[in-house]
């Protein structure tokens, strides 16, 4: 029986290490491919910024006024992207952003209801790439409140 022992429990322990190692990677793999299309949707977030003239028109053909259809366009896109890729909160945040800058709304919206909204998605996005996994505390507890949207002069 010893020798059965000697043979098997290394074998447990090897296979064992193997699933932890491929379940490791398998997660470093997920959460860079988080972060790239994380990223490319909060750099579409910029078509927004770039229009000061006010909200853009509404979905039945979100046009921005000065221009920048194609960035506008680059965020939707990546907001659809989003339903195969994020969870249900990303979602609901982004949606809510596209609603409160729509030009039907009356009445407008101000510069800190939209702020709000961006820090919104992007303590979403913050709450997904952040979640815990081996332990159940959070790793993030910043708000949509706290986010400033800063430009260099």
């Amino acid at each position: 029986m010893p020798d059965f022992l000697k043979i098997t429990l290394p074998l447990i322990g090897a296979v064992v290490a193997w699933f932890v190692n491929q379940w490791q990677q398998r997660s470093r793999d997920d959460y860079l491919r988080k972060e790239k299309l994380y990223r490319d949707l909060l750099d579409a977030v910029q078509g927004f910024y770039e229009n000061p003239g006010g909200p853009v028109p509404a979905s039945t053909g979100l046009q921005p006024i000065s221009g920048q259809s194609s960035r506008l366009q680059n965020f939707l896109d990546q907001v659809r992207l989003a339903w195969l890729y994020s969870p249900d909160d990303v979602i609901r945040c982004a949606y809510a952003f596209l609603d409160l800058i729509h030009e039907d709304r009356d009445p407008k919206p101000t510069k800190p209801e939209m702020e709000l909204a961006l820090g919104n998605i992007i303590a979403a996005v913050r709450g997904d790439l952040f979640r815990p996994r081996f332990f159940f505390w959070e790793r993030t507890k910043l708000t949509g409140a706290e986010y400033r949207h800063l430009k260099a002069r």
